[in-house]
């Protein structure tokens, strides 16, 4: 795969140049553990109260920013001013666990949100999680997934929200990355990589376009940080490791990221592929999918085109051929077909013949 890798345009990165975004950043990630562990603890019969929950999230947030590499005698007064600041109304009183977690999550994504706001910086998701519908639909069954999502324990990054957007198919995407979405990416040199990608069907191209994955790479190290999906009016969306999914610019990220990327994409033939593989994992009955709704065949029907338009008005190079497949989507009526599979494959087959 030739590549050309594109450098920061920006010269002022919120993450250099308001420090304190990275001290609420911790405490985000703080409040996350604390979420999935006090959602374990009711699990097994081991209730957390408000309080309990309010006092561990006061003192693993201040260890978080003890242990920070880079330390601001500033900013360790400013988030201790915040801290109280955020705690006081619910001191004195006993609120429950959901008040003490509804109160704390709105602070934080106001507080991070007003810091973000300059830089068009925006939280799309405070603690993303598959739901059991994501793992039955992406035929995510292994032993691991489901423990881990109930126990807490299983944690989302980049790579897995990057794929999981983009509609991969998970036996896919296991075959090519290994049993995790994402070490054999990060620890693999760029070159090794990109092969990987390359095997998934990703191309570069240099003008990034709505659906396309954005790759962040360490130049020094040679080898990619980061992984997030373009959205548009150079806007990604990405999740920050342990954090939250943030829509930011594509050159506002966490240093950590490295300071170059490159854009990469899937052709539009092979993204109706990986739509019609999820759609047929919730075939014939989509009983454990939330995705399509109402569950007759018109309202799958409905959906499905609802789908391929939003693929299609993101690949404008495609566009001449799309047209023709929009007319036909937008003529085609499922009365004919007494089931659902029926009524898909006869959208598939016709969209894929036009668009081969």
């Amino acid at each position: 795969m030739k590549i050309e890798l594109q450098r920061f345009n920006c010269t002022k990165r919120i993450c250099k140049e308001v420090p304190f975004f990275t001290y609420l950043n911790k405490a985000s990630k703080v409040f996350i553990a604390l979420l999935r562990e006090s959602r374990y603890a009711s699990l097994v019969h081991e209730p957390v109260t408000g309080e309990g929950f309010l006092q561990a999230f006061r003192q693993r947030s201040y260890q978080a920013i003890k242990e920070k590499a880079v330390q601001s005698l500033e900013c360790d007064q400013k988030f201790y001013e915040w801290m109280q600041k955020t705690i006081s109304p619910l001191l004195g009183s006993t609120p429950s666990l959901t008040a003490t977690q509804e109160h704390l999550q709105k602070t934080l994504l106001g507080s991070l949100e007003e810091l973000g706001k300059a830089y068009k910086i925006q939280i799309v998701h405070m603690n993303f999680q598959f739901s059991i519908d994501d793992l039955l639909l992406y035929g995510m069954l292994e032993k691991d997934y489901i423990r881990g999502l109930l126990d807490g324990t299983f944690v989302h990054y980049c790579a897995e929200y990057a794929f999981y957007q983009l509609g991969e198919p998970l036996e896919k995407t296991i075959s090519c990355l290994g049993t995790s979405f994402s070490s054999p990416l990060f620890s693999l040199s760029l070159p090794e990589a990109l092969k990987i990608l390359e095997q998934m069907d990703y191309t570069a191209t240099q003008e990034p376009d709505r659906g396309d994955l954005i790759v962040y790479v360490d130049e020094k190290e040679n080898k990619i940080t980061h992984l997030g999906v373009f959205e548009s009016s150079s806007q990604v969306r990405s999740k920050w490791g342990a954090l939250p999914v943030f829509s930011h610019p594509i050159d506002q990220v966490s240093n950590a990221f490295g300071s170059a990327y490159l854009c990469l994409r899937k052709s539009l033939p092979a993204r109706v592929h990986n739509l019609f593989h999820t759609i047929e994992k919730a075939l014939p009955g989509f009983l454990h999918s939330t995705c399509y709704s109402p569950l007759s065949t018109l309202g799958t029907v409905e959906a499905i085109k609802h789908e391929l338009f939003s693929l299609f008005c993101a690949n404008r190079e495609s566009w001449q051929k799309t047209r023709l497949v929009a007319q036909k989507l937008r003529d085609f009526t499922p009365e004919s077909f007494l089931h659902k599979e029926e009524a898909v494959m006869h959208i598939r087959n016709l969209t894929l013949s036009h668009l081969a």
